[in-house]
């Protein structure tokens, strides 16, 4: 036996002596491939304690919740109310599409959470207000943008989009402990793949329901992470979560209905409302209507009544029209006979003046002269008189004329 051991031992060394490059090549593989297996044993509980860690100092969440109905104030209670959980916070969150048509990309948005998810900062500084937003670090490098640019965002459906802003101004750039991995995980949108992750502050989101509520488990912090322990701690709460998950539901389901209800009621008394505030306005245009047609037929008869007087105003200013010509005609007679009047005065006076003359030679001769004269005189007065009494008639028809004319004309 130990003849035949020596003999084995001495063809094993001869054998490794013929073929010492392959022996040393064969042995260098074995021990490269120990190492590195060796390495890798080593490396994955130090990678395990790393992003523990890391963990534990950006205090990520252990579980998230997350409804198609929304969460309330009420979630957040009961699940904070289930045993084994540390803490609790509800938050906002939407999938909204970047870039242009040919390189359009999904972004996931989300409100900071107070109190977990502490992201780390590469670049710039955290939004402070609605408008401003912190920006994947890969997805910054990616697309090329910096702290300070704006990010144009659009979403699917204006409607359902709880988003108050479309424009977001950069403030900084970094990482989440919710991405660790090079994906950043699945949406509804596009190709159905995030490309990124936005985080904004809460007054960025109009709504009054939270979209995600991230879950916090008492001694999770104790436990490694990645092994069974933390797996199995998590679990069990995680299985009290969703046995009030129906309870939940059902509580929400009815509060939205509710809610429908209440808009639907009050929607069909605002329909009533509007029916009536219909008939009333139709009664309003009938009782319109019928005085409209009442003071249109009165308009028609004063129009009738202002036709038939601009009628007889034009007769009396045809009429006003032959009065004043009449009249001329007679103010034209009377100066006429005012100057014959005249004329017979200048003939007495010339006949007294001739009598005057012959007054010295006689007087017999004088006093039948002044006789004469004096009854000639007398006559020239009364038909001086008469004369002035048809100008006065005709002074009087002139202006009587003028007036009905400028009343006619009135």
């Amino acid at each position: 036996m130990r003849k035949r051991k020596r003999a084995l031992n001495k063809d094993f060394r001869m054998e490794v002596k013929k073929s010492m490059n392959r022996f040393l090549s064969i042995f260098l593989i074995v021990a490269l491939g120990v190492s590195f297996f060796s390495g890798l044993q080593s490396s994955a509980p130090d990678m395990r304690v790393t992003e523990d860690s890391y963990f534990d100092d950006a205090n990520l969440m252990d579980i998230r919740v997350i409804s198609t109905l929304g969460l309330t104030d009420d979630d957040v209670a009961a699940i904070a109310a289930v045993d084994g959980v540390a803490a609790v916070e509800g938050t906002y969150m939407e999938d909204v599409y970047t870039g242009g048509e040919e390189s359009q990309s999904v972004l996931h948005v989300e409100a900071f959470p107070e109190t977990m998810n502490e992201v780390a900062l590469e670049a710039g500084t955290l939004p402070e207000q609605a408008g401003e937003c912190f920006l994947d670090q890969d997805f910054a490098d990616s697309m090329g943008y910096e702290p300070g640019d704006v990010l144009e965002i659009t979403v699917e459906d204006e409607d359902d989009s709880a988003l108050v802003n479309r424009r977001l101004t950069i403030t900084g750039t970094g990482y989440s402990p919710c991405y660790i991995a090079s994906q950043r995980g699945s949406t509804t949108l596009g190709t159905g793949s995030l490309s990124g992750f936005v985080y904004v502050t809460a007054d960025e989101f109009d709504t009054d329901v939270y979209s995600i509520i991230y879950v916090q488990v008492e001694g999770a912090k104790e436990e490694l992470a990645y092994t069974d322990a933390y797996d199995d701690l998590v679990a069990e709460v995680l299985e009290r979560i969703e046995a009030i998950e129906d309870v939940r539901c059902e509580a929400r389901y009815t509060e939205l209905t509710e809610e429908a209800e209440s808009e639907i009621a009050e929607a069909e008394s605002e329909v009533e409302e509007g029916w009536q505030e219909l008939e009333d306005a139709k009664a309003e245009l009938e009782d319109g209507r019928a005085e409209a047609e009442s003071e249109l037929n009165e308009a028609e008869s004063e129009l009738y009544d202002a036709e038939d007087q601009l009628a007889d105003g034009k007769t009396e200013l045809e009429d006003s029209k032959t009065t004043v010509a009449d009249s001329e005609e007679e103010l034209a007679d009377g100066e006429a006979e005012l100057a014959d009047s005249e004329s017979t005065l200048a003939d007495a006076q010339s006949q007294l003046s001739s009598a005057l003359d012959t007054l010295n030679t006689s007087e017999s001769e004088y006093a039948s002269a002044f006789a004469e004269y004096e009854s000639e005189a007398k006559a020239a007065k009364k038909k001086l008189k008469a004369a002035q009494k048809e100008i006065d008639s005709g002074t009087e028809q002139v202006e009587s004329g003028w007036t009905q004319y400028e009343e006619g004309l009135a």
